[in-house]
């Protein structure tokens, strides 16, 4: 078994964490202050979204080298890992994340790095599968080679609060400042966010994913969120016949501080065959 490490960009529901997986935590900038919200903590996180809202300024900064260095080595000198970060084309955090693992790489043992090119939820699942590789004892390789087939079955769309953050991200290309919609956005591997439409009510959104996710033959949709938790898991409720696994997870702070407040993230997985004799 390899251990996995991941930088703060992927969301995954805490009942399918385990000890073989290390989040990097970080801080954001609330108010000109750093802060660092306990991931685990449903209060802290509460807090995290409501402190977002009310905020004058706010900002993510990448991790640097020498902290992302050192996690890894202490995961490193007791087991090969496999490092993840959410998109180099999003963040300058996947670049030193890189360049640490591969100064890391025989130092004890292997360590490998890998772009999921995509962020939160998506990400989140991309390393749930890697966990499950893990746990029936796949090698590393063997787990980057499906990586890389599940990359193309997987589907992230974002859909956004009228009163949202988004807009001061710079991270979506074609991004109207609409104060009156629900803009939804789509994340393509290894790009931008796309707009892909906006609608007059959420309601209306979520119908327009749920249409997407009906036409699938999926093996896992994860749903993210901010403080709108029961809303979440009512999705969750009356999308169960849709995958095998569909759970609900906060989003990270890092990614609150671009999406606000209420967001709703899907991800989902367009093939079940792929992951069949993992779980």
């Amino acid at each position: 078994m390899f251990k996995i490490i991941s930088d703060l960009g992927a969301d995954i529901p805490r009942n399918l964490k385990t000890k073989d997986l290390t989040l990097i935590n970080q801080a954001v900038k609330i108010n000109g202050e750093n802060k660092i919200y306990q991931l685990s903590s449903d209060e802290e996180m509460h807090q995290c979204f409501e402190d977002i809202e009310n905020a004058t300024t706010y900002a993510t900064q990448a991790m640097g080298y020498q902290m992302l260095y050192d996690e890894i080595e202490r995961v490193a000198r007791n087991a090969d890992v496999l490092c993840f970060s959410f998109s180099q084309k999003l963040s300058a955090t996947g670049g030193q994340m890189q360049r640490a693992c591969n100064d890391l790489n025989g130092k004890y043992g292997k360590v490998c790095y890998y772009d999921t090119q995509t962020a939160t939820v998506a990400q989140g699942l991309l390393v749930y599968c890697a966990l499950l590789c893990s746990k029936n004892n796949k090698t590393i390789e063997e787990t980057v080679a499906l990586l890389d087939q599940l990359k193309e079955k997987l589907h992230f769309y974002v859909l956004l609060d009228k009163d949202n953050h988004f807009f001061r991200g710079g991270r979506c290309d074609d991004m109207q400042n609409k104060s009156c919609v629900y803009p939804l956005l789509y994340l393509p591997k290894g790009d931008f966010y796309k707009q892909v439409a906006e609608f007059l009510s959420q309601s209306a959104g979520l119908s327009f994913i749920e249409r997407k996710v009906q036409k699938s033959s999926n093996s896992i949709i994860f749903i993210g969120h901010g403080n709108n938790v029961a809303q979440a898991q009512a999705l969750a409720k009356k999308w169960q016949t849709y995958a095998p696994i569909v759970d609900v997870c906060y989003v990270n702070p890092v990614m609150g501080v671009h999406t606000g407040k209420d967001p709703i993230l899907v991800a989902y997985l367009q093939d079940a065959d792929l992951v069949k004799g993992l779980n």
